[in-house]
């Protein structure tokens, strides 16, 4: 498996810091999917039963960030409204990644921080009951 502790960028050769991002799931299978499909990440790899853990991880080959959902039975997500993921895209990638959610039946969520609405962003609540915000590039 790749060592995802640091990467080297295109425009770089100073190794950059990787940015990994975990999360508890309720449901891996379900929560990976909705990751895959909606906003195209590539299963990076994974772990069963790690001292009762199973795992994976979300992102770009070469990217320095990855998202790792994890689930262990004894272990419940609690999420809140505060707790979200915030995607960037450009004008192309926002019309494709709502497109998609459309024909996956998935319905826009408000957020409570009129913030993102202001800023032309759109919500949805994955699976696990976290909020993924798409917000535009400036």
């Amino acid at each position: 498996m790749k060592n995802y502790r640091a990467a080297v960028t295109e425009d770089s050769q100073k190794p950059q810091p990787v940015l990994r991002i975990a999360r508890p799931s309720r449901d891996l299978a379900a929560t990976s999917h909705f990751y895959q499909v909606l906003l195209g990440l590539e299963r990076l790899g994974g772990f069963e039963q790690h001292n009762g853990y199973d795992g994976c991880f979300l992102g770009f080959v070469g990217a320095t960030w990855h998202l790792e959902l994890t689930f262990h039975k004894d272990h419940q997500p609690t999420p809140s409204v505060e707790d979200l993921l915030v995607f960037y895209l450009d004008q192309t990638a926002m019309v494709d990644v709502v497109a998609r959610a459309s024909t996956l039946g998935l319905v826009a969520a408000a957020h409570p921080n009129p913030y993102w609405e202001a800023s032309g962003a759109v919500g949805f609540v994955d699976p696990d009951g976290y909020f993924l915000i798409l917000c535009p590039e400036d």
